[in-house]
């Protein structure tokens, strides 16, 4: 249950966080937060657990507080934050706490720290007293005035008032779509990202620059409905195809792995476990799957689905993405985030871990996307061309990373406007002939080897992630469908 948890949270931490980096707003509207949440994945029961956790989280911090317990108060209110980032009553506590440890110890951090929470209160809220104090004790060195700012937070009752107005952000648009009705079957609904509906292409083509191509035809195969039965898919979010053709689809969170022949027909399956939240499966050769699931790589049998045993690696868990590789070896993305990271002042570790064909680790390569890109990195994806040649990207970013086999920076496409641009990216791989295809809610990309942009394929529904057939046939999975299209 604890890795269940802790991937819960880190899904709404997550979300939270590419909000903030996608639009530096201060308040998010309901449907944004609710659209945001089904995107990452997320339940009612999972959102009502981070409910719960938030109300656990705030109730020892504050009763911590009360004792003036400084460390164990900032321990639980940095976890509130990282929850609800814009919440009046969570920022002020922390403030509180953090302005509270600095009165006893002296430690400038903590000094900057309760700054950067109180003027983050009253950009919310600007007529905040408890803030107002907390400022005016730290910048003219009169810490007799947090007594005032304690017995503020403690009572609460003008964070309250403040919240009355504010709370139309994180902690009241989580309880609006935990009440709201289910959302629609994601095969049938529109793309969540907010962007104007692309009409059906008329009969005959309307001009289009020099740069895109004509849309490309529909799938050649359409195979999965929504169920539970056998051939049937729930919350499919991750494809692979062997070199017999054979094609493998996990569920995200039910713990199954079926398998279907090359024309769609349920062979076999086996399940790993329910709310294991498979992020990413492939196969070699030699007839060994690899899912990754709670951080680590499984290794499966494809005919009986026996465990295999794990692919180890002293690093520690991390692992949400793996690829093999011509030489039977593994490109595996580490994410130093995946646990924990994500509580306050995020800093990536989106490494590269290449395995021998002995699954023996023999180099990691570290930030590489966000080295090059200097950003923060959720839930960093591989990809490895037939030269050995890495493709990365990360569900933050925009664009493709494309480095050598040892690990060096080339360049990066995708980004920007126009054709080619991609919006919440889901999945990328390489084909045979060494092109780019990258999944996200507007359908499939693709781009030549150098990154100059071919053309997309239009899904209905999200594009989650994308595998080829020896003949370099594309499959996309979409929740409860898999969608077969001819080689380009």
């Amino acid at each position: 249950m604890a890795d269940t948890s802790d991937e819960i949270l880190r899904t709404y931490i997550d979300t939270l966080l590419r909000l903030q980096q996608k639009r530096d707003e201060t308040v998010w509207s309901d449907a944004e937060l609710r659209q945001t949440a089904i995107d990452a994945g997320m339940t009612e029961a999972d959102l009502a657990y981070v409910r719960k956790h938030l109300d656990d989280c705030m109730n020892r911090g504050k009763g911590f507080l009360r004792y003036r317990n400084w460390d164990d108060a900032i321990e639980e209110l940095q976890l509130a934050q990282s929850l609800a980032p814009n919440d009046v009553e969570a920022l002020g506590a922390l403030a509180t706490a953090y302005a509270g440890r600095w009165s006893r110890d002296g430690d400038a951090a903590d000094r900057e720290m309760a700054l950067g929470r109180a003027e983050r209160v009253l950009q919310l809220d600007s007529r905040n007293d408890a803030a107002l104090r907390i400022i005016s004790a730290l910048r003219t060195n009169r810490a007799h005035l947090l007594g005032d700012a304690r017995d503020s937070a403690l009572s609460g009752r003008r964070l309250r008032l403040a919240i009355a107005g504010i709370l139309l952000m994180v902690i009241i648009a989580a309880v609006a779509f935990l009440l709201r009705p289910s959302p629609p079957d994601p095969v049938e609904a529109s793309a969540p990202v907010p962007s104007p509906e692309r009409p059906e292409p008329p009969p005959t083509p309307a001009p289009k620059p020099a740069a895109a191509s004509p849309p490309a035809d529909g799938p050649m195969l359409t195979f999965g409905r929504e169920g539970t039965g056998p051939g049937l898919l729930t919350d499919a979010r991750t494809i692979a195809v062997d070199e017999r053709g054979e094609v493998y689809v996990a569920g995200y969170s039910d713990g199954r792995i079926q398998v279907f022949d090359s024309a769609g027909n349920y062979l076999r399956q086996w399940n790993i476990g329910s709310d294991n939240y498979i992020r990413d499966l492939d196969v070699d050769r030699k007839g060994v799957v690899y899912v990754v699931y709670s951080g680590r790589i499984h290794r499966y049998d494809r005919e009986t689905g026996e465990s295999l045993g794990e692919v180890k690696y002293t690093g520690g868990p991390g692992f949400v993405s793996v690829a093999v590789m011509a030489d039977g070896g593994l490109a595996a993305a580490w994410d130093g985030l995946w646990r924990g990271g994500l509580l306050i002042n995020p800093k990536s570790q989106d490494n590269l871990v290449v395995f021998g064909a002995n699954m023996k680790a023999t180099k990691t390569l570290r930030n590489l996307v966000s080295g090059a890109s200097g950003s923060v990195v959720f839930s960093p994806q591989v990809a490895v061309d037939g030269l050995g040649n890495f493709y990365m990207i990360g569900e933050s970013n925009e664009s493709v990373y494309r480095f050598t086999p040892q690990g060096t920076f080339v360049d990066k496409f995708g980004g920007g406007k126009g054709p080619g641009q991609m919006r919440w990216i889901q999945g990328i791989a390489v084909n045979g002939r060494g092109h780019v295809f990258v999944s996200d809610h507007g359908g499939v990309h693709e781009f030549d080897g150098d990154g100059g942009y071919i053309g997309s394929i239009e899904v209905h529904g999200p594009a989650d992630a994308i595998a080829f057939n020896s003949r370099d046939e594309i499959y996309v999975v979409s929740r409860t469908k898999v969608m077969k299209f001819a080689a380009r």
